[in-house]
């Protein structure tokens, strides 16, 4: 019942021609990440490792949105509306959180095999 509530609410928020501000404010995200490490020859002729692959799950401890200009800024009318979404953030953060989440592992992934590309595998050590 909820998750309707929410889902029916979502397609009102993102109505096309409206400009709104939505602002996450996550505590202490939990990110278990699972990878494939390869092993490549890299520009300089060593083997490096890279992050050929991975699958990942998150989930935050508690996130509060806020989101600007709700029913043509209509305070009164957007208080409730934000109360309850506060209140059922768990179920809206898994709705619309994922692709935050992969966004931001996609940078990670990069950096990490970036850094890996740099460094050949005879000088790290997995332990």
């Amino acid at each position: 019942m909820v998750f309707r509530k929410v889902e029916h609410l979502l397609k009102r928020l993102w109505e096309p021609g409206r400009e709104r501000e939505f602002i996450f404010t996550c505590e202490n995200m939990k990110i278990k990440l699972e990878g494939k490490i390869e092993e490549v020859t890299g520009a300089d002729g060593k083997k490096h490792w890279k992050i050929a692959d991975y699958k990942y799950s998150y989930e935050p401890d508690k996130v509060w949105i806020r989101i600007t200009n709700l029913f043509g800024g209509d305070e009164k009318t957007s208080a409730p509306v934000l109360d309850f979404i506060n209140q059922q953030w768990r179920v809206f953060i898994h709705s619309v959180g994922k692709p935050f989440v992969d966004e931001f592992l996609e940078l990670m992934v990069a950096n990490v095999n970036k850094w890996m590309a740099s460094v050949p595998t005879d000088e790290l050590e997995l332990v």
